[in-house]
């Protein structure tokens, strides 16, 4: 009889998928506030339709469904399949699963049409990306966005380095950075320089990270 060992993750979607279990223990808590002040940032209406980049386990997909109403539109794109099950299963709880769509996918190629979206959501997402990925999942959001359409994107900024939550922050990911994968980045300035429009921003954090969290949107036609 051999013993029995575990696999470990050899890619930040697998960690993602060994983390689905227990995440909302781990993370919700602490992801909570930054949750609420990008969906009121937001603004879901009745009837729209909503892309989110990374829902996780569908918690904002959750308060989303309730905004959109029967005659709205969600979907949620993630690489990790076990994520996607934990977000299909909240749904599903809540009589909700029939409006959203779940789409395993990168966010740098969305399989979604041009102009068929009227917000996009990403919170903790983009940060997880390597500049070029950010580029890109921006450009694709742009692309699915109609014209006028919002985005608001929320994540981890860089901070004082002499604080103590970003210098605990920044050794746990250079020790487990498939655990640890957020890499701090320059928000807006990206968010301009994939052509969006920068209304509004705001600044909080979360674990005593700082967040910026930022309502854009996409260009209007000449």
């Amino acid at each position: 009889m051999t013993a029995r060992t575990r696999t470990r993750p050899r890619t930040i979607q697998e960690a993602y998928d060994a983390m689905s279990g227990w995440y909302d223990l781990l993370a919700g808590w602490g992801e909570g506030l930054v949750e609420r002040q990008a969906l009121l940032m937001l603004s879901a209406r009745e009837g729209e339709d909503i892309l989110e980049l990374g829902p996780g386990t569908g918690r904002a997909l959750s308060a989303l469904a309730g905004a959109v109403g029967a005659s709205g539109r969600l979907c949620g794109v993630d690489l990790s399949t076990g994520m996607l099950r934990r977000a299909r299963q909240r749904l599903a709880r809540e009589g909700q699963v029939r409006r959203v769509a779940f789409l395993c996918g990168d966010a740098a190629h969305l399989p979604l049409r041009a102009s068929s979206a009227d917000a996009a959501l990403s919170i903790l997402t983009l940060e997880v990306l390597d500049p070029d990925g950010i580029a890109q999942a921006l450009a694709e959001c742009r692309r699915v966005l109609r014209p006028g359409g919002r985005m608001v994107a929320a994540a981890l900024v860089e901070g004082k380095r002499r604080r103590p939550a970003v210098r605990l922050y920044r050794w746990a990911r250079d020790r487990y950075p498939l655990w640890v994968n957020c890499r701090p980045i320059r928000l807006r300035p990206l968010l301009v320089g994939a052509g969006f429009h920068v209304v509004d921003a705001a600044s909080t954090s979360v674990w005593g990270l700082p967040v910026e969290i930022v309502l854009a949107t996409s260009p209007m036609p000449r």
